[in-house]
């Protein structure tokens, strides 16, 4: 594990700051605010707890004053390479002050209403009832996947703020059948560790479509903006489009986790084996798999590194040698004995990252570029 520090702090507007760490860490920092009241921040950790951004959800703080300070208490590596606790103190100030966005933003609305007004004149009659753009400032938020589902994932709602509440009442979920759109029955779920989303479950039928909607100011931000309306039409793909991979582990050790790697050596989805060594994944699109496995002892559902200090080694990784090619509607079956081949020769040359090949090429080309130097000296 990395040693931790704070590496830096930043505030590119007055409704937020973000605390940048060198490591993870199992908790995050205790802030005490010196010129206002910490209670007004709502926290937003990243997985590991080295990223937070703390987001300012009182308004008259706003109005009130631009530069925040505080204390900090966090963990960091001390010179014995132990974790003790460090405070600073910090002052963040925003790089666009309160007073200056709420200036333009009036002036957006001024501009609007006079052009209101001369297309008023022109028509030479009153207008049909226009808000001003401006005057409003929506929820920033956005659905993923936005309208194309596989059958086993579910969408979430992602704002760009953290969520304080949702009215139940205007969020829908309907199913077509026929040419009819019927209340089906769906969750709306906050995320457990990311306060700025809400996860939509349903009982995704394969070539199903489905709408979602949402009334105007269903969800409110911890910074008082409202949400749009909404409305989204989701297709979940068939099964035709798919097939299916059934990897048989064999084994010693329990606590195997199997990874779908795609051609890049990037992980597409991973399953525990289960007590007979069996790791299913379903709904996996066409293409050519890799697969990687690695002996989770601690059963923490990660990949751990060694740790020189508790003397601790890296849990092993182990490559299945060969692409495993798979077609829509195939069910593809594997069994793999994890020690057949030496690691040190089981991961695929496709997947390798030649580096000395590439610092080769680097190499090579520095000196053909010198001969030609060479050679126009002569000249």
């Amino acid at each position: 594990m990395g040693k931790q520090h704070l590496l830096k702090q930043e505030r590119k507007d007055p409704y937020s700051f973000t605390l940048y760490f060198t490591a993870p860490a199992d908790t995050i920092p205790t802030l005490r605010g010196l010129n206002f009241d910490e209670q007004c921040l709502v926290p937003e950790a990243s997985t590991h707890n080295d990223t937070i951004t703390y987001w300012v959800a009182d308004t008259a703080l706003l109005h009130k004053q631009d530069t925040l300070t505080f204390e900090l208490t966090y963990l960091e590596t001390d010179t014995l390479g132990q974790l003790s606790p460090r405070t600073d103190t910090l002052e963040m100030a925003p790089k666009q002050t309160y007073a200056r966005i709420l200036a333009d933003r009036q002036k957006l609305i001024d501009t609007w209403n006079k052009e209101r007004e001369k297309r008023e004149k022109k028509a030479k009659k009153p207008l049909p009832y226009e808000e001003n753009p401006y005057e409003r400032i929506w929820l920033e938020a956005g659905l993923k996947p936005a309208s194309v589902l596989d059958p086993n994932q579910n969408i979430n709602y992602i704002a760009k703020q953290p969520i304080e509440s949702v009215d139940s009442t205007k969020v829908h979920f309907y199913e077509k059948q026929d040419t009819l759109w019927i209340p089906a029955p769906f969750l709306f779920l906050p995320d457990k560790q990311k306060r700025s989303t809400y996860t939509l479950y349903a009982e995704w039928e394969p070539g199903h479509q489905y709408r979602f909607t949402m009334d105007t100011a269903a969800v409110r931000g911890v910074l008082g903006n409202e949400s749009k309306a909404l409305k989204q039409d989701i297709r979940v793909k068939s099964m035709d489009e798919y097939g299916s991979i059934f990897i048989h582990v064999i084994s010693k050790d329990t606590g195997v986790v199997v990874q779908l790697l795609n051609k890049q050596d990037r992980v597409v989805t991973q399953a525990r084996a289960d007590k007979d060594g069996n790791a299913d994944f379903f709904f996996i699109k066409p293409d050519s798999y890799y697969l990687r496995a690695y002996i989770d002892a601690n059963g923490n559902n990660k990949w751990d590194t060694g740790d020189y200090a508790t003397h601790t080694q890296a849990e092993r990784v182990y490559y299945f040698t060969k692409p495993l090619p798979l077609k829509a509607q195939w069910d593809l079956r594997q069994d793999w004995l994890l020690d057949a081949v030496p690691i040190v020769k089981q991961k695929p040359i496709e997947i390798t990252k030649q580096k000395g090949d590439k610092e080769r090429t680097v190499s090579n080309k520095n000196a053909e570029r010198d001969k030609e130097r060479a050679k126009n000296k002569r000249k």
